[in-house]
């Protein structure tokens, strides 16, 4: 069980370090650490390993209140600070649903920088910009990019629940826009839907006449194409005349009040063609730069300090996957749960020969390539295969480390939408007579580790998607322990 001070508890530990006296810039460093130590194990002395759960990170989170830490080094921390633990904790802290949900909602909690972004998007959706597409490789931000313009655009337009394309949801365009003009209010009727022509008027007047912002998110599954090869055009089995009709009209409208808001891994080759350039923006998102890489870090509670021996490796490994955000997370996940619990340099022993292998390769690369935009283009599919390699090596060290999380993660992969928990859990209960505790807790060892996330709640009960990154190597290995995920 984690637990975590209620905002009570958090003025009851800021009165108690006072009348300690500990130095506010360096307390977190050494004595509550000692004394909490201490405390757990009566035989343990300063310089040894501290127990499991107390290290700096730790007493961090426990001093702000954000984030919960295994009970037993919460309940050290307040008995070293001369506190009842019963009357500073949060009383809802035991609840794993909301654990799950705070370690987990990607775009919220982790969320940082591309401020200058931000600003410039959102200026050009205000002016004349109609249709702004993100493009990027998987897992470098797009989606969490659209989705923080939506937020800083919610006055000035209508927001409604993101299309997500990657979902097994509809696709061909009439389905797509009935379902949006049903959002809107409007009635569909059997023949409206087996008359295209008659949508698309319906659906442009809408969009001309009203304010909203359509979010549409993983574009490129409606085209033809790959990773590899890239994506071309809209492919006929999603009507994909009527959707290059939407765009075109879209754009050739005298005045139009609505905002689009697409998300590809690849530009669409029929947008390029559509004209209207004054209406049309595209973006292709890098990975944070430096400083938001060391904040992305800190946010899920790894100590950054500019004295602090982890922050040279923590800036290595934020260059060597070039800040790539999906990455940098599922790294301070392995970091951050066991066998490091938070320990940076343990962690740079024993895998930091893995970056250096990075650095290598980056740097012959850099030589054979003067010309940053071929640079660039090959950096890309680089950056998306280093990428995948990475995810890949956690599930090795997961399915080494906690097989049952690995079980659990390989048979979610199986969904492809937000599902409830019970969907993950049920094959196994069924199957392999899994029990619900032992479950719960291979699913909080997937959220420490930041492989699945928490999109919405509904009726109370959590939904849980993967990364269509991580589940792309989740199905990998599914297939690969097809008998022991599904036995005949």
């Amino acid at each position: 069980m984690r637990l975590k001070a209620s905002e009570q508890g958090l003025d009851r530990i800021r009165q108690a370090r006072t009348e300690k006296k500990w130095d506010w810039n360096t307390d977190y460093a050494e004595t509550p650490l000692v004394e909490a130590s201490q405390l757990l194990n009566r035989e343990w002395q300063p310089g040894e390993d501290y127990p499991k759960g107390i290290s700096g990170v730790t007493w961090r989170r426990f001093l702000e209140g954000k984030n919960r830490i295994e009970a037993l080094a919460f309940k050290a921390f307040c008995q070293a600070l001369g506190l009842n633990w019963q009357e500073v904790v949060d009383t809802t802290s035991n609840n794993q649903l909301d654990q799950r949900a705070e370690k987990t909602r990607f775009i919220e909690n982790f969320w940082v920088g591309r401020k200058a972004a931000i600003a410039q998007l959102s200026a050009k959706l205000r002016g004349d910009t109609r249709v702004l597409v993100l493009t990027g490789i998987t897992g470098i931000g797009k989606t969490a990019l659209a989705y923080q313009l939506a937020k800083v655009l919610q006055r000035d337009f209508q927001r409604s629940r993101p299309l997500n394309f990657e979902d097994d949801g509809a696709r061909d365009f009439t389905s797509v826009a009935a379902d949006l003009l049903i959002r809107w209010g409007e009635t569909v009727t059997a023949d409206d839907r087996k008359d295209p022509e008659r949508l698309l008027y319906r659906l442009l007047r809408q969009l001309q006449n009203n304010r909203y912002l359509v979010q549409m998110d993983s574009v490129e599954m409606l085209l033809d194409g790959d990773k590899d090869t890239g994506w071309n055009n809209f492919q006929e089995q999603y009507q994909g005349e009527w959707w290059v009709r939407f765009f075109e009209r879209l754009l050739a409208l005298p005045e139009c009040q609505s905002r689009l808001i697409l998300t590809s891994q690849d530009l669409p080759t029929e947008f390029q063609e559509l004209g209207h350039v004054e209406y049309r923006h595209f973006e292709t998102l890098a990975g944070l730069e430096a400083p938001e890489r060391l904040r992305l870090f800190w946010k899920t509670g790894i100590e950054i300090e500019p004295v602090s021996p982890s922050r040279p490796y923590l800036e290595r490994i934020g260059a060597a996957y070039e800040g790539h955000p999906l990455a940098l997370l599922v790294i301070a996940g392995e970091i951050l749960s066991e066998p490091f619990n938070g320990d940076v340099v343990a962690y740079w022993k024993k895998y930091g020969h893995e970056i250096e292998e990075i650095e290598k390769v980056r740097q012959q690369e850099e030589v054979l390539s003067e010309n940053d935009r071929l640079r660039i283009e090959r950096f890309s599919p680089r950056l998306r295969e280093l990428v995948k390699k990475k995810i890949e090596a956690s599930f090795v060290r997961l399915k080494e480390d906690f097989p049952d999380a690995y079980v659990l993660l390989c048979f979610g992969a199986a969904y492809r939408r937000s599902v409830p928990k019970e969907a993950w859990f049920s094959g196994l209960k069924k199957r392999l007579a899994y029990a619900e505790e032992k479950l719960l807790i291979a699913l909080d060892a997937l959220g420490d580790r930041y492989l699945f996330e928490v999109e919405e709640f509904m009726d109370g009960e959590e939904l849980l998607r993967q990364h269509n990154l991580i589940r792309s190597v989740a199905l990998d290995h599914s297939k690969k322990e097809k008998r022991r995920i599904q036995p005949g």
